[in-house]
């Protein structure tokens, strides 16, 4: 996998504790407009946001929530799994050599025959 191409299939989370994430769904009149909500109702916050934002955003929201919040972002996913995503490509680079090196044996049987 592409680490380039992880981003499109992250998402960004804000974790804050409970009562801060009621109290924010509680008074959100943009979110009782659209599904009426009452306090213990979740524990997650999304946020949806323009992707060129998204960095700008998680260091405010980090700013206003403090360190009792945890506020995740393709980037910081990216920064978790970034080894995993080389370690894949070197495999598929290992894959690949191989998958020449087999072939380019195969059209110089000592057989008589010729593949290539």
């Amino acid at each position: 996998m592409d680490a380039s191409r992880a981003a499109k299939i992250a998402i960004a989370n804000v974790y804050l504790p409970l009562e801060e994430a009621e109290d924010l769904a509680a008074s959100s009149k943009e979110l009782q407009s659209v599904s009426p909500y009452a306090p213990g109702d979740v524990n997650l916050l999304f946020i949806k946001a323009d992707q060129e934002k998204i960095t700008g955003l998680a260091s405010e929201m980090k700013g206003i929530l403090g360190d009792k919040a945890t506020v995740a972002t393709p980037d910081s996913f990216l920064k978790l799994l970034g080894s995993l995503f080389a370690l894949s490509d070197k495999f598929t680079l290992a894959a690949s050599l191989i998958a020449i090196i087999v072939a380019v044996l195969n059209c110089f049987q000592d057989d008589g025959r010729k593949y290539c």
